[in-house]
């Protein structure tokens, strides 16, 4: 070797030109303008820390690990990648410089490069009338400008994916009685038939990917397979789930006594389950035994007999009744899996959110989900482990504006205790709920669905079917996606107003969404893929919240701007790109009829309505690209924009 030092050539992106208050990427990377042979090092690579700064004018945010590995072969892995933001004039003639060093791992400054530019104002501020003083000299002048809009920046971190997103992840849930051969809540025959074009055409339309049949009903209703109709009710819906593109929960009784009464429950359910295996296997996706086992009222006690099979060891302590839950389910699971060898089950759709019925108590004990969880993991027949959620649980005077402000809260998505919205009305944060109950599921190798979700217990009408509930769902989707779900299903009891598919009152006999529905859709549009984490800059603490989904050379990012009525606010977004190379970006975008009123029926996605009756057909709208300054794009108050990016390829140069 001739040296010993190394002959290197700095590689720098950054904007010649900025808006005050608007946000650009700087990348930063570093090549050898040595040969190979040349190399004076004994290791292979050597790391270089990079440090930017332009304080007091210019705000610096580091968006990745700001170390470059530079190889002796092939330059380094990956660009160092900033943000930054001019938040006042540095001088009068706005000119400024960055400063970039290149310190070793000693701690030595290596060269530092001054990067030259100039600052100006930023077009979309405007003076309001009420910010102009009167100068005796110089008549009106603008005083302090504010901003229509408030900066936010998004860097999605593509080196640190999350879990895949299952392409059956969202979903509906419904009640037995659909399945009725007389026909349930004012519909004649059964609901869910391939012949029922309307709701066929709803579930596509959504892009839905699972539906699950159970809900306190299964245990109120006699098995299916049992009546005068025989297997016609299963029929109809497994057609009607391959018309539509779902696949099923299907859900069997666990409660043997009672009215109407069964005989042997074991029998009677290898019967069902071995007809749905040998005739539609393809559209299962597993088998639930019971709903909502936890709660006391399922439980024999002293005083109260039910099913002598799941009783409390404690009278009065519902967690107590869990070891003979669980003997009642290896059972009948057992039994039913004989007859549907390589079925699999998911369970064990625990009804409480709070510790209420933590076994074997509330103080001391742990979540049915999680001992299920520990239970069954090594068994090799557990889809997933499921729960119900009604994050503001039953609503009970709450009015339709408190129940949307509620809906929009950050304190839903990121409280950690329970909490009450207004007082006596309790909800139970997400953040919580994972902690507790879901995150030890995933600790033990498995995942877990939300089988019965909503905003709240039987809906707050003028809420739950109102504009703001399709960004709470999307939101509501998003969230546990990032958090490793299988899936969300919402729950849609025949015919809540609130539910998400109802009776089209225009239409007798068809059937139309809520508003809900929307932001199930607009989740399903930008949901193909992994989760990738992304961090979010919002010096302004505007109510909004981003997520990444996205695959090899294809990203979605989901921006829901939740500020509405007098706190509704304009978002200047700027996305640090995923990857090197954006060749192209789409939009698309959620909105109500009224901006910034989140408590209007009306909804559209992409342009266009979602109905019963047609395809929908939303447009994607093209998003100019400045590989310099990111993706630029206003998201307004009260509502979600998807961005798609299309990448690949190299950075084109500066």
């Amino acid at each position: 070797m001739t040296s010993d030092v190394v002959a290197l050539e700095p590689v720098v992106s950054w904007p010649r030109e900025m808006e005050l208050g608007r946000s650009y990427l700087v990348t930063v990377d570093i090549r050898s303008a040595a040969d190979p042979e040349s190399w004076p090092y004994d290791e292979e690579q050597f790391e270089l820390n990079c440090v930017l700064d332009a304080a007091p004018y210019i705000d610096t945010h580091v968006v990745d690990d700001p170390v470059l590995v530079l190889h002796r072969f092939g330059g380094t892995y990956r660009p160092a990648r900033f943000i930054v933001s001019a938040q006042r004039f540095p001088r009068p003639d706005g000119v400024a410089e960055l400063w970039l060093s290149y310190v070793n791992r000693w701690g030595v400054v290596l060269q530092t490069i001054p990067l030259p530019l100039t600052v100006s104002p930023r077009q979309d501020v405007i003076a309001q009338p009420s910010d102009l003083v009167v100068s005796r000299d110089r008549g009106p002048v603008a005083a302090s400008a504010r901003p229509v809009t408030h900066p936010i920046t998004i860097a999605v971190d593509a080196g640190h994916p999350g879990p895949i997103v299952p392409v059956d992840f969202a979903g509906l849930s419904f009640e037995r009685g659909p399945l009725l051969p007389g026909g349930n809540a004012g519909v004649s025959g059964n609901l869910f038939n391939p012949g029922n074009s309307s709701m066929v055409t709803l579930f596509r339309n959504l892009g839905l990917g699972n539906l699950k049949i159970g809900g306190g009903t299964v245990e109120q209703l006699i098995p299916a397979g049992t009546g005068s109709d025989g297997f016609t009710g299963i029929d109809n819906l497994f057609a009607f789930a391959a018309t539509a593109g779902v696949k099923v929960i299907y859900t069997f009784r666990m409660i043997s006594v009672g009215k109407p009464t069964v005989g042997d429950l074991k029998a009677v359910h290898a019967q069902a389950a071995g007809y749905i295996w040998s005739h539609y296997r393809d559209t299962v996706a597993s088998f639930a035994i019971g709903n909502e086992p936890d709660w006391h009222a399922y439980h024999t006690y002293p005083g109260r007999p039910l099913d002598p099979a799941i009783y409390e060891e404690v009278a009065g302590v519902p967690g107590s009744a869990y070891p003979s839950y669980l003997t009642q389910w290896r059972s009948l699971a057992d039994a039913i899996a004989d007859a549907a060898p390589g079925a699999l089950f998911s369970g064990p759709d625990l009804g409480a959110y709070t510790n209420s019925t933590y076994t074997p108590n509330p103080n001391t004990g742990i979540s049915w989900t999680e001992r299920f969880a520990r239970d069954e993991r090594d068994s090799g027949r557990i889809a997933e482990i499921t729960q119900h959620y009604y994050v503001g649980d039953a609503p009970g005077q709450t009015t339709a504006q408190q129940a949307i402000s509620n809906m929009l809260s950050a304190e839903w998505v990121t409280g950690t205790a329970i909490g009450t919205q207004p007082t006596a009305i309790t909800y139970t944060p997400y953040s919580w709920l994972y902690e507790k109950n879901l995150a030890p599921v995933v600790a033990a190798g498995l995942r877990y669905r939300l089988t019965e979700s909503n905003d709240y217990l039987v809906g707050v009408p003028g809420a739950s079917n109102a504009y703001a509930s399709a960004l709470w769902a999307l939101d509501h989707l998003h969230w546990f996606a990032a958090h490793g779900a299988a899936g969300v299903s919402f729950h849609n009891r025949q015919w809540l107003p609130t539910a998400t598919i109802v009776p089209d009152p225009a239409n007798p006999g068809a059937y139309t969404i809520n508003p809900k529905g929307y932001g199930i859709k607009a989740f399903t549009l930008g949901s193909a893929g992994q989760v990738k984490p992304v961090q979010i800059q919002n010096p302004d603490d505007i109510n909004l919240t981003a997520y990444c989904i996205g695959g090899a050379g294809e990203d979605y990012v989901t921006i829901i701007n939740k500020t509405h009525g007098t706190d509704a606010a304009d978002a200047a977004v700027t996305i640090v790109p995923p990857g090197p190379g954006v060749q192209a970006v789409e939009v698309m975008t959620l909105v109500s009829g009224q901006p910034g009123d989140a408590r209007g029926t009306n909804a559209t996605l992409g342009g266009a309505t979602i109905t019963g009756d047609t395809s929908w057909n939303g447009k994607w709208n093209t998003l100019p690209v400045d590989p310099l300054a990111g993706i630029i794009l206003t998201v307004k108050a009260t509502t979600a924009t998807i961005v798609k990016i299309q990448s690949g390829g190299d950075i084109p140069a500066a």
